[in-house]
């Protein structure tokens, strides 16, 4: 498929490019507020944190979560 610049400035930030968890949580929290259309909370940033924290424990890579 054709990648515009633009289509990648619209998913800039909304994949953590390293594992550290502050980052996964920031990129958290960008996603969530815009498929969710309204500011993410903490209680929201932090549920999928732990599913996402809990991936490496089955065999798969944070990209994969």
């Amino acid at each position: 498929p054709i990648v515009t610049d633009e289509d990648r400035a619209k998913r800039a930030g909304l994949f953590p490019q390293s594992e550290d968890p502050a980052e996964v949580r920031a990129c958290l929290a960008r996603f969530i507020s815009r498929a969710w259309r309204r500011p993410a909370t903490d209680a929201d940033v932090e549920r999928f944190a732990q599913v996402i924290a809990r991936e490496p424990e089955a065999g798969e890579s944070l990209r994969s979560a």
